[in-house]
């Protein structure tokens, strides 16, 4: 609070929150998440809107939000900032589905890019999920659809958030962990058509996301080199 008024503005810094449990799963929460000063909510949309707010100082915090809300398919009538999913979902809100479901594909995909990038070392880890945010956050700037259920886009993903940790994948193992990543980002898709209402989403949603974490873990044994392409994607299904 640089000038005194009480309040983090957007120059002086970044609400971090690191360590703790998900809520939403019960788990460790092993990815930083962040949200730009003012917020109330701090999750894997804020933080990659905070993100995307750092690379573009020249854009106004609505221009972001609008910016972003394309990107990821969801309302633009929604304020990321302070829309709670899991409370809107309590009560039966509608909206909430498509906010949890692209919330849990970011978090997701942010986790199991980062364990194949960085396998059993949390501070690469972090360094990693920031580089996937990093990549995220350029598509979101380039006024680019984020669609995370396509293999496509997160194999182009996998490949920039190794330029910018100046690692190389290879092309088997980037093929397969797309395929991987984008299948479980698809049950969430079919989870939002499916589910009768916001609150029953949440909860299956959840479910994904636990299992989410199992990927992970599949992923970093990819790269350490004890599970090949072929056998993850047979534990992952």
């Amino acid at each position: 609070d640089t000038n005194a008024n009480g309040v983090l503005d957007p120059a002086e810094g970044t609400i971090v929150l690191s360590g703790g449990v998900d809520i939403s799963t019960g788990l460790p929460l092993q990815t930083q998440l962040t949200a730009p000063p003012g917020s109330t909510v701090v999750s894997p949309i804020t933080t990659l809107l905070a993100a995307t707010i750092d690379s573009n100082p020249g854009l106004t915090l609505a221009e972001s939000k609008a910016k972003l809300s394309e990107a990821l398919g969801i309302s633009p009538s929604i304020e990321v900032t302070s829309y709670d999913p899991l409370i809107a979902a309590a009560n039966n809100d509608g909206r909430a589905k498509e906010v949890l479901s692209a919330g849990a594909k970011v978090q997701d995909t942010m986790l199991q890019i980062s364990s194949l990038m960085a396998p059993g070392d949390a501070t690469t880890k972090s360094q990693a999920a920031s580089a996937v945010v990093q990549a995220l956050a350029n598509s979101v700037t380039a006024g680019t659809s984020i669609n995370l259920d396509q293999s496509a886009v997160v194999h182009d993903l996998i490949q920039q958030s190794a330029t910018l940790l100046g690692q190389t994948v290879s092309a088997q193992v980037k093929d397969g962990a797309s395929q991987i990543i984008a299948e479980a980002n698809q049950i969430k898709t079919e989870i939002v058509a499916a589910t009768g209402n916001a609150l029953e989403a949440a909860q299956e949603l959840s479910r994904t996301q636990v299992a989410g974490n199992a990927v992970a873990v599949v992923l970093e044994q990819v790269t350490a080199g004890t599970v090949s392409v072929a056998e993850a994607a047979v534990q992952s299904s």
